[in-house]
This record gives structure tokens, C-alpha cells and sequence, in this order.
């Protein structure tokens, strides 16, 4: 027996195309669509018929040319995973015998293939989209007489060819015109389609497959003296049934407050995940008022987006903590991350609709998810060349190449124990400059003590510096010292053994009264740093004294410290720059830490030379309007560059994100796991290759599932059309397997090890955090999973 079944409501997609009006004479224009339009997304998204969500049914009305309809229609059909519908209603124009185009508002007669939508077209997109059925429903004409008759649809069945898994329904045969009867709301294909499906089938099934529509739509059309309708379907297509036979009385189902969190995660991801790539596209966000806005950066999309629903507001939230949560640890890899989640969190939630029992879904996700995150180790390969490092710099800095290669040069010439520090420069352009400073691994007291939330760190240009070999106690000489500073507009860095709490908090209001610009460092809360070494390294730099706790009664702002060019603190970081006039102590400090190194074999040491002999490279960058988004895009870059360094590079991160999903074990019968969700899980980690495969124009779904045949070592270049080793980077065969290809190496793009591990655990965080919020748990963090 055949199981018919509804679309998943989440997993699926519709896009409803009609051209009811043109720009050229000749082609007349259709009022009636519009309302087929209208009429048909309501039914569909009927939630008393078990229909789809609104958001994953889209109209695209009145299209101006082939290229917007295709641009268009191609994204929405690789979003769908179960269904896709595609309707189109319109002018039927022929350029030549069996060769069907669809009419858009700006087609002409005279330019029909230049002008109009090329039937193979559409038939190339639905074929790649990786929807596991296909459904195609054509109300289209050639060349109207008037409304009354919408034209010779001579080609609408004679020009297809079968795609597999798809059932294609349309309004006549090859002999015969479509109709819109004059003064009817809707035309006569489209609108009795529509009334079978919103008033149901008498005497059928609670769930009328779309074959008993067929017959009943049939019966209806010949009875009235309309065309014949046609129909051609591929495998099970046939036994998909669009909605509930209302006419059988069931009872309708309730969203759930899990269904809305899935609405909200979809409503907001699906602005974000199509920019991923080098072929990504920005999205075009409607503004409250009308008008809209265009952004390609995820974390304004995130910021500025607003659901269409209250209830779809969690869901949201979920994709705006991963957001801020990927930008803070590692500043690129958003948009996989988003990517990875939103199919993590579907593929969860069809397992649950489906009755499967929460507490094997929650053990099998956290099994895929530990699995996965160790899994990646495997893929890892370390820094070869700086061309490597430049690579993920360009990506991180969204393509701007000038801001990577000056950032890449002074990686180089740092060192790996070096830094590289931003800021801005008098002179237009980009600048370069490599002074003498440091780095110690000990960070900033408070948070609150930022001067860049979204990069948290404080920075402070020509700081004061004011070193303590003890405790810094909340005594009024240490605030009087702070307050004068602060009145003089100077800055000032306080490294001390300790600081007291009470003195901590005095800073931070006093910084958000905007009295003084402070950062604190406690070197006791550090690892792996020797206090007394730091103080006597920053005495050198600032070219000031190490204060002892009993010496803190006769501070002043006129003595006992002295001055940097530059101070930069992170959470877990300090560097300092050192200005000009303190070479000489710079140098003999590094000769005296020379002579003890010749002496003894501390990897202390031996590191503190090495920081001292490297220096801190600034790069400047000058005025200009855009000076702001080169200063962020400096920043991701210089970030992620670093992480490359300090971690290594996986060779296409979307290529390994899939090859995960194909090293998942199987787990024993003893561990109760699911089994369909761990193939939904290893489905979803290839769904950023998907999306990347796609926005290069490829046919994604099917190069993709030739993948699954392959071991989990080999990966897609999508710029060659062709596989290759993760491991070695070397080309071994193309897709097709052309006789004529020539093995080699790949020019695959490389990535940070390091923001592809951020991206899949932050992803693997945010779904756990919705299965959670289903059983009443603490949602899951990072550090808790």
C-alpha cells in the first residue's frame, strides 16, 4: 500500500510565479493571475489544511526579466530539503518548435529567447535543487487574444523532460488553449486547482494525493467545456498530497511553541546563508514603512532584522547569540556557522515531529555533535607559506586585498612571536611601521574596562604606564592619581601582581563617567608568566620605574611611571608598543636577557627574547569614508590570520564540514541512538558545501550526493568542478570522470582550522539549545558541551 504524506512544513518550499502584466503591447496583460497568486499561497499555507509556513512560500509576482526570476528561483530551490513546488501562471511563448519560454513583464514576441524564461532553465534549476520530490504546475498561454483566451500551450507537455522524482501538472494539451474566463476571479485552471484544494474532494481520504486531485481537477475541466489538463509524474511524486482534504471534516493541528522557535530560526537564516561564498548574494531586508535595505555583513542582517511574528522571536535570538558568539571567539565564520545550525535544528525538529522520543534525539545529538568537533583534528595540516596565511586574510576581510597583504607582510616580519597591531593613520592609504614592544599572556580585570565591546579589548594610544610589584590597594593617592590623569585626557596602564577589587569597580565607573581612560592587568591571574620578568620587560619599554606597595603613598602624576606608544588589552592579552625615545632600553634589556640566556636554557627566557627581538608591527591605515569598515575588516583578518598561525589551516572548511559527516561510527545497538537523526546530522554538516557549490553556479544537490560514494578524504573544488584530497590538496578526478582531465594540484582556497572549529561548535551549541528549551532543560553552552 502507498503512504501518502504532506510536505514538511519547515523543510519545504513553494514559489508561486505569475506575469499578469507586460510592457509590450502585444502580450496582453492577465488580471486574473494575480488573484491565482493570492488564492493559492492561502491554501497552501492554511494551517487548518496542515499547510506549509508562510515563510517557505514565496510569491514572485510580476517578474521584470528572465535574469531576476532566475537569480531568484534558483536560491529558493536549493532552501527546499523536502518539496518543492514551483507554479507559474502566464503568456506560453514558443521561439521555435518545441522549445517553451515563460513569459515575464518585460518579454517581447520579436526577442522571445532574449527576453523570456527559458522552460530548460527552470527544468535545470528544479533538477538541482536536492528536494527529495519535485512538483511542477504550469497555467501558461502563447500569444493572448484578449483574456479570454490565454493561448496555444502547443509546448507546455511536449517540450519537458522527465526529471526524476517530479510530478508536473498542466492547464491543456498540445492541441488546445488554456482559459480565463472574462470577469472570472481567477483563471480556469488554476482557479478549479484551487478550489479542489481549499474545499477538498467529497468522499476522499483525510490526505487526497495529488494524482485524486488530477482525476477530480479533470473532471471538473471537461464538464465545464475546458481544455484537458495533463499530467506526467516520475516515481512516488504522484502520492504527495498538497494539503488536507478539507471535505473529509479532520481535525486541524496546532503549531507549537517549538514549531514557531524553527520559523524564527529559518526566517532570520535565510537572509544570512545565501551570502556564503564568493558567489554569495546580499539580501534585499524589507524596512518598516516600505523601502529596503541591502547588507551583506550577518551581524547588522541579525541586528536590524525583524520577524514577522511574535512567537518566531526566540528562534531569532537563538541565530543572534550564534552570531555574537562566532564574531567574539573567532571574527569569521558566521555565515557557516548559521548555516550548520539551521540544518542542524531542522533536522532535530523533523525528528521530533515525527514522534521520536526526546531523550534518545538529545543523546544522539550530543553523540554527533562530540563526535564531529573531534573528528575535525584529522583534517588539520599547519601553516606551509605566507601565501596561506594571505588566503584566510582575504576571506576574513571580505575580500579587501590590500588590507591582507599589509597585514600578511607584517606577520612576516614579526615573526611568530610578534604581534600586529591596527590603528589609525594621518596619511591616505595604508601604512606599515615595526617598533620595539611586547606581548605577555595576562588580560584585562574587567570587562567593563573595554573600550571595543564587540572586539573586547581596550586600546589606548600614548599610555601612561604604571608598574606594581604587589597588591594596587583602593587607596585616595591611587584615585587622586587616576582623576588627574584622566582631567589631562591621558591615559594609563596599571600592571600590578594584584589589583583590589574595590579599585576595579572605582575604575569601571569612573570610565563610564567618562573621567578616565584606564585598562588594568593582574599578572597573578595569568599562566605561564613570570611576574617579576613582565615588570622589569615593561620598565624597559615604558622606560619608567616598578613601584614597590609602600611607594604607592607618593604617586603622582609627575612621577614614577612612564610612557608607551600604544597598549592593547584583551581578555587574556597585553601588548605594548614601545615610542621611539626607548630604544636604548629596549636593546640593553634584550642584550641583558642575551647574556642570561647564554647561561641557562629557560624556554622563559628563551620566549621573552624571542618577544623582544620581534617587535609589534602597526599597521596604519589613513582617512577616507570607508576608514571605519577597513578598520573592521583589518581587524577579522588580523584575527583570523593569527588563529591560522597558531592552529593551521583545513583545506576548504565546507569540503571538511562534509567529509565529517561520512566519518561518523556507528554506534552500538547498546546505545540506544537514532539512527535517521545521525544521517540527518551527517546531512546537514554538507549543507555550507551545498550552499557554496550552489552560489558558484554548480548543480549542488547531485555533486554533493556523488560525495557520499567517496571517502570522507575527498572534497569538492567548486572552482575546477572537480574532487581532491583534503589531505595533500591534489586534484584526482572530476565529477564526470572526463578522460581529457589532468590530474594535479588544486587552487583550493584554504581555511583557519580554528574558525571552522568555532563555527561547528558554536552550531552544535545553538541546536542543542533548542532541543533543550523542548524538555524544560538549562539550554547548552559552549563550555557545557
Amino acid at each position: 500500500m502507498t503512504t501518502v504524506r504532506l510536505p514538511d512544513p519547515h523543510r519545504s518550499r513553494a514559489v508561486l510565479i505569475g506575469a499578469s502584466q507586460y510592457e509590450e503591447r502585444e502580450l496582453t496583460g492577465i488580471a486574473a493571475i494575480s488573484n491565482n497568486l493570492t488564492d493559492l499561497a492561502a491554501v497552501l499555507t492554511d494551517p487548518d489544511r496542515g499547510g506549509l509556513r508562510p515563510e517557505v512560500c514565496t510569491v514572485i509576482a510580476d517578474p521584470k526579466s528572465p535574469q531576476d526570476l532566475g537569480v531568484a528561483l534558483t536560491d529558493l530551490a536549493q532552501e527546499a530539503e523536502d518539496v518543492l513546488i514551483v507554479y507559474y501562471a502566464g503568456h506560453g511563448l514558443i521561439a521555435q518548435p518545441g522549445s517553451l519560454y515563460l513569459a515575464v513583464e518585460r518579454s517581447s514576441l520579436r526577442y522571445v529567447e532574449d527576453t523570456a524564461f527559458g522552460f530548460d532553465r527552470m527544468r535545470r534549476i528544479i533538477h538541482g535543487s536536492r528536494a527529495k520530490t519535485r512538483i511542477l504546475i504550469l497555467d501558461c498561454c502563447f500569444a493572448g487574444r484578449a483574456v479570454a483566451a490565454m493561448g496555444d500551450a502547443s509546448a507546455v507537455l511536449g517540450g519537458l523532460v522527465e526529471i526524476e522524482g517530479t510530478y508536473t501538472m498542466a492547464s491543456s494539451p498540445a492541441n488546445a488553449p488554456s482559459i480565463a474566463p472574462p470577469g472570472a476571479r481567477n483563471t480556469a485552471f488554476s482557479g478549479t486547482l484551487i478550489s479542489i484544494l481549499r474545499d477538498g474532494v467529497p468522499g476522499g481520504s483525510e490526505l487526497v494525493a495529488l494524482r485524486e486531485v488530477f482525476g477530480e481537477l479533470r473532471h471538473r475541466q471537461q464538464a465545464a467545456g475546458h481544455p484537458e489538463p495533463q499530467q506526467k509524474n516520475s516515481g512516488l511524486a504522484q502520492n504527495l498530497a498538497l494539503c488536507r482534504n478539507a471535505a473529509a471534516r479532520h481535525r486541524p493541528r496546532t503549531s507549537s511553541p517549538l514549531d514557531a522557535t524553527l520559523d524564527g530560526v529559518n526566517a532570520l537564516a535565510r537572509h544570512i546563508v545565501p551570502a556564503l561564498g564568493p558567489g554569495g548574494t546580499q539580501h534585499l531586508i524589507p524596512i518598516e514603512g516600505g523601502g529596503f535595505w541591502q547588507e551583506s555583513d550577518p551581524r547588522v542582517v541579525a541586528a536590524r532584522f525583524q520577524p514577522a511574528e511574535p512567537a518566531q522571536a526566540v528562534g531569532c535570538a537563538l541565530i543572534r547569540d550564534l552570531i555574537g558568539n562566532v564574531a567574539e571567539r573567532s571574527g569569521d565564520g558566521i555565515t557557516t556557522a548559521v548555516a550548520l545550525a539551521q540544518a542542524f535544528i531542522r533536522g532535530a525538529h523533523a525528528r521530533l515531529a515525527d514522534g521520536a522520543d526526546l531523550d534518545v534525539v538529545l543523546r544522539t545529538f550530543d553523540y554527533c555533535a562530540i563526535a564531529a568537533v573531534q573528528g575535525l583534528d584529522h583534517f588539520a595540516v599547519p601553516v606551509e607559506t605566507m601565501e596561506q596565511v594571505l588566503q584566510v586574510t582575504v576571506l576574513a576581510a571580505d575580500g579587501d586585498r590590500q588590507i591582507a597583504e599589509i597585514l600578511s607582510n607584517g606577520m612576516d616580519r614579526t615573526g611568530l612571536f610578534g604581534k600586529v597591531v591596527l590603528e589609525q593613520g594621518p596619511s591616505p592609504g595604508l601604512e606599515l611601521d615595526v617598533v620595539n614592544g611586547t606581548s605577555f599572556d595576562a588580560g584585562l580585570v574587567d570587562p567593563e574596562l573595554f573600550t571595543d565591546d564587540d572586539r573586547s579589548e581596550a586600546v589606548l594610544e600614548n599610555p601612561r604606564v604604571l608598574l606594581v610589584d604587589g597588591t594596587l590597594l583602593d587607596a585616595e593617592p591611587v584615585r587622586r592619581f587616576l582623576l588627574d590623569l584622566g582631567s589631562r585626557r591621558d591615559a594609563v596602564l596599571v600592571v600590578a601582581r594584584d589589583v583590589a577589587d574595590d579599585l576595579v569597580r572605582f575604575m569601571a565607573i569612573e570610565k563610564l563617567r567618562g573621567r578616565i581612560q584606564v585598562a588594568a592587568v593582574r599578572l597573578n591571574d595569568a599562566a605561564r608568566v613570570s611576574a617579576d620578568e613582565v615588570l622589569r620587560d615593561l620598565a624597559a619599554i615604558s622606560g619608567g620605574g616598578v613601584l614597590r606597595p609602600e611607594e604607592l603613598g607618593e604617586l603622582s602624576a609627575e612621577t614614577w611611571f612612564g610612557q608607551a606608544r600604544k597598549a592593547i588589552v584583551t581578555r587574556s592579552t597585553t601588548i605594548l608598543a614601545a615610542l621611539p625615545a626607548q630604544a636604548d632600553g629596549v636593546t640593553a634589556r634584550y642584550w641583558a636577557l642575551q647574556e642570561e640566556l647564554d647561561h641557562s636554557a629557560s624556554d622563559r627566557v628563551f620566549e621573552t627574547v624571542r618577544r623582544l627581538e620581534a617587535g609589534i608591527a602597526i599597521v596604519k591605515i589613513g582617512p577616507g569614508p570607508d576608514r571605519q569598515a577597513r578598520m573592521r575588516r583589518a581587524g577579522n583578518g588580523l584575527r583570523v590570520a593569527r588563529q591560522a598561525l597558531d592552529y593551521g589551516l583545513v583545506r576548504g572548511g565546507a569540503n571538511v564540514l562534509a567529509g565529517l559527516g561520512r566519518t561518523l561510527s556507528e554506534p552500538t545497538p547498546a546505545e540506544q541512538h537514532d539512527r535517521i537523526l545521525m544521517q540527518l546530522y551527517a546531512d546537514a554538516l554538507a549543507q555550507p558545501l551545498r550552499q557554496l557549490a550552489h552560489s558558484s553556479g554548480l548543480e549542488a544537490g547531485s555533486l554533493v550526493d556523488q560525495l557520499s560514494s567517496r571517502g570522507p578524504d575527498i572534497g569538492l573544488d567548486v572552482e575546477r568542478n572537480a574532487f581532491y584530497d583534503l589531505r595533500s590538496g591534489d586534484l584526482v578526478v572530476p565529477p564526470r570522470d572526463q578522460v581529457s582531465f589532468q590530474k594535479g594540484p588544486s587552487q583550493l582556497i584554504v581555511d583557519s582550522f580554528w574558525v571552522v572549529r568555532t563555527a561547528l561548535i558554536a552550531a552544535n551549541s545553538t541546536a542543542l539549545r533548542f532541543l533543550t528549551s523542548a524538555s524544560g532543560l538549562p539550554g547548552a553552552t559552549d563550555e557545557g558541551r
